[in-house]
């Protein structure tokens, strides 16, 4: 299991606070809107009465609320009045992870992440790659290997890490998949480039535009909705975009931040972003030795769909498009003395490494030596021409075209100045060398060397 519990750091928030006031699309207001509308289109009018009892105070498409209401605690949805019964008694049965009830038993609250705090999340099972290359791969989420979410096996598998371990890398994989609960699907990114990170040697591994694609085996990410013949058909967003209502039960749409490697139309309708790849994309370092994660970044942004609708006050007069409603990261750095000690320990691996290798080499060399030794005692191969000290002159008879070896005439003692040849021969005592000579007559056909005297 894993568990999740958020903080406010007003250290590093710096001179903003929760309490800070802020505007964004009244996402609740609109994915009502949205489900309703996909759901039973003739119920709007009844939506659309209900909303100034719902939202109190609601003007337009936007709310304001404080960043902790928005992200935790929540904006209230009141349903005590008559006039919602039916609204509320519809929206009990389809209830989104973003909206749950308050203690009076009939109002809602809506959050972007209350849900998600001091929670838990799974069982997972990781595999610990003894035998084999899984380790820290998610092997079941919640009690089965593969999700129930998407319209096709092939988005429904789950593949890769929960991004907190991976197993050694020897080459960079062209490819790193990590499971992602809150979105139920498996992301990747792919190698980049390696490069040096605070003194460790790390692969650089980052998104690019096919990592959220609905195209070849991702169209199974598509929601599907019926056609003129009343037929499933796929329907997805622009590139860029992930639906993910088949996840959160409600109609929610991801992108990276600022849409970086969006569509470029996406960029047209929301103004003031300006995606940039050092602060919007998915990243991670990994050190390949031990194959931990030494830094990273999961980046998202979360989106909601602008429909305009006639029967509806509030959305009858607004431009159609997709509108940023916040985008988060979550990101991982190694501590400072966590590092050194995973550079200590590199530099301890990398001696081992060169005394592995010395020892080889070592080994080689000793057993070279042992070899050339029992050649040399056992007069075996190039050591054969050795004696002890005394060499046998055959007489030549005088056919050219064949060399006969006759009984030894003579054997000459050596003292010792007698050199050991390691392939032919030779003589050095000066009162009979020069009585020798070598002959090669029809060398091919005997195999061997001949020695006769001179005249």
């Amino acid at each position: 299991m894993l568990k999740r519990s958020f903080f406010f750091n007003q250290k590093d928030t710096g001179c903003r606070s929760e309490s800070d006031i802020i505007t964004m699309v009244n996402g609740a207001l609109v994915s009502t809107a949205l489900q309703v509308y996909s759901l039973m289109p003739s119920a709007m009018a009844i939506v659309n009465d209900a909303v100034p009892y719902l939202y109190k105070g609601a003007k337009d498409v936007f709310i304001r609320a404080t960043v902790r209401d928005i992200l935790f605690d929540g904006i209230l949805i009141t349903c005590h009045d008559p006039e919602v019964e039916f609204v509320c008694g519809a929206m009990k049965s389809m209830l989104p992870p973003t909206m749950e009830f308050v203690n009076n038993g009939s109002d809602f609250k809506f959050s972007m992440f209350g849900y998600m705090n001091t929670t838990l999340s799974g069982p997972f099972v990781i595999g610990r790659g003894i035998k084999n290359t899984t380790r820290g791969e998610v092997m079941s989420f919640k009690g089965k290997s593969d999700l129930e979410v998407w319209a096709g096996p092939t988005c429904n598998m789950i593949n890769g890490s929960d991004t907190t371990l991976f197993y050694p890398l020897k080459t960079p994989p062209e490819k790193v998949y990590a499971f992602s609960p809150d979105i139920c699907r498996s992301m990747y990114v792919t190698y980049e480039k390696a490069i040096v990170y605070k003194g460790i040697s790390t692969w650089k591994y980052s998104n690019k535009p096919e990592s959220i694609s609905n195209n070849g085996p991702d169209l199974c990410f598509c929601p599907r909705v019926k056609d003129e013949d009343y037929e499933d058909v796929p329907s997805c967003p622009k590139a860029g975009l992930l639906d993910i209502t088949a996840c959160v039960k409600g109609p929610i749409l991801v992108s990276n931040p600022h849409f970086y490697e969006g569509d470029p139309s996406l960029l047209k309708f929301a103004q003031g972003v300006k995606p940039e790849k050092e602060l919007h994309e998915n990243f991670m370092y990994f050190e390949p030795i031990t194959g931990s994660p030494v830094h990273g970044a999961k980046r998202l942004q979360m989106n909601v769909l602008l429909k305009r609708f006639e029967d509806f006050d509030l959305l009858s007069n607004i431009s159609e498009g997709v509108c940023p409603m916040l985008w988060i990261e979550e990101s991982a750095l190694v501590p400072d003395e966590y590092r050194d000690k995973i550079t200590d320990g590199l530099k301890q691996l990398g001696m081992l490494d060169m005394f592995k290798w010395f020892l080889i080499i070592l080994g080689i060399l000793i057993m070279m030596s042992s070899f050339i030794l029992v050649m040399y005692r056992e007069r075996l191969m190039c050591f054969s021409n050795l004696s002890s000290g005394k060499v046998a002159i055959t007489e030549v008879k005088e056919n050219p075209n064949r060399v006969g070896i006759s009984e030894p005439i003579s054997e000459i003692n050596f003292n010792s100045t007698v050199l050991y040849p390691s392939l032919y021969p030779q003589i050095e005592d000066k009162n009979i060398s020069d009585r020798l000579v070598r002959r090669n007559n029809n060398i091919n056909n005997l195999g061997q060397n001949a020695w006769q005297l001179k005249n």
